[in-house]
């Protein structure tokens, strides 16, 4: 009766440490959603040099989705610049700040909108990116 049990026992502790020696399986490759996309996007930009933002709204009606999403893409792109500009430690006059959001963000238009629709609500999303060249002749870069 002994022996059974040890070789039961030692069985189960030969199998459970040869688990241990095999790699996990990696994970499956899972689509990334609209805004992980749009954000994963947008962080690429910035790491080359550039401004992005993403923008999102939801609604029952595409057209205000997308109107708000680009509206919140402008906002978020402007807090970035701002943010961009206390980074470098530099006295930027505020005035011109203003005139980058006023002459560059405020009417820029989105470089990529997407939607999707779930139960009945439209997600959109808007992918925001101010020119490079708008911050180097300024010299915020």
């Amino acid at each position: 009766m002994n022996k059974i049990v040890i070789s039961t026992v030692l069985a189960a502790l030969i199998i459970g440490l040869s688990g241990c020696s095999t790699p996990p399986e990696p994970p499956p490759d899972i689509p990334l959603s609209l805004l992980e996309e749009f954000q994963k996007t947008s962080a690429n930009i910035v790491e080359s040099g550039g401004l992005a933002a993403v923008g999102i709204a939801r609604s029952k009606s595409l057209y205000i989705a997308l109107n708000k999403a680009q509206a919140d893409g402008r906002i978020q792109l402007a807090d970035r610049l701002e943010l961009q500009i206390e980074a470098l430690q530099k006295d930027v006059p505020e005035e011109t700040t203003q005139a980058i959001i006023a002459n560059h963000i405020q009417d820029l238009i989105a470089k990529e909108l997407k939607h999707e629709v779930i139960d009945g609500v439209i997600s959109a999303y808007a992918l925001m990116e101010l020119d490079p060249q708008v911050l180097d002749k300024e010299g915020l870069q």
